[in-house]
């Protein structure tokens, strides 16, 4: 499974609020000098949004196009990056400490049985870890939010993850306990177009997974959703979440 090749349609997704990364750095206190790790940092969408609240980011995934592209970004922005290409599970024990460590999407992907362990070896003490999410999204009151995911099922080419825990559950029983939680609220329009983009966007069905079919899947999404949309763009109501936890012996 590769991610890399939707990049370029991430902007119609659901993605993190600009408000949530200035909540975050009140919430954890950031004077603009830690050190941040971001778990499965893809292209740096969690990493970039702290960039101006933290002194250092490291980028850990197992995609160096993905990390080559939030290097880039990241050096558009105005920022240094440091990467490291492996996947959390086997990536080095002494990498870090780090003040504050980040997970994203990749939560689902993670194996906790290989990555607790390294947490807590690249977790300074009295740091935290946050890990970040879009909520659920509501679509202007219509249902076509199951529709899309019915779309989803129908013509993915490879199954989504079977692990899918909360934060808690990845957590439950370790080293490691909930220390609060993040949210922030907003809302953008969204059209037909930008819902055919964003179904394209996931990895699952990408031109790329899709191959010679994607035409095909293109009719049935414009068919299905069209009727939703007859009137014009809807207003898309986003929530991001971040949940946060430090060392059951920490303050």
């Amino acid at each position: 499974m590769t991610f890399h090749e939707t990049e370029a349609l991430d902007a119609y997704r659901p993605g993190y609020l600009p408000e949530f990364f200035v909540e975050a750095a009140r919430r954890l206190a950031l004077k603009g000098h830690e050190s941040l790790l971001d778990i499965g940092c893809g292209w740096g969408d969690v990493a970039l949004g702290l960039a101006p609240h933290v002194g250092s980011m490291t980028g850990l995934d197992p995609e160096m196009p993905s990390l080559l592209s939030f290097v880039a970004r990241a050096r558009a922005a105005g920022y240094d990056a440091r990467i490291v290409h492996a996947p959390a599970e086997s990536a080095d024990p002494t990498l870090g400490p780090f003040d504050v460590i980040t997970i994203g999407r990749a939560l689902w992907y993670l194996k906790p049985e290989a990555v607790l362990p390294r947490l807590d070896r690249w977790l300074k003490p009295g740091g935290r870890i946050v890990v970040c999410s879009t909520g659920e999204s509501e679509f202007g009151g219509a249902i076509w939010d199951e529709v899309f995911l019915l779309l989803i099922e129908r013509w993915k080419r490879f199954p989504l993850p079977t692990r899918s825990w909360t934060p808690q559950d990845f957590f439950r029983d370790s080293l490691f306990a909930p220390a609060g939680r993040i949210e922030a609220y907003g809302e953008w329009r969204i059209d037909l177009d930008s819902v055919v983009k964003r179904f394209f966007g996931m990895p699952q069905t990408s031109t790329a997974a899709l191959g010679a079919d994607a035409p095909r899947a293109e009719r049935d999404v414009r068919a299905l959703l069209g009727r939703f949309f007859k009137n014009g763009p809807l207003t898309e109501r986003l929530h991001t979440a971040g949940d946060i936890f430090k060392r059951r012996d920490d303050p």
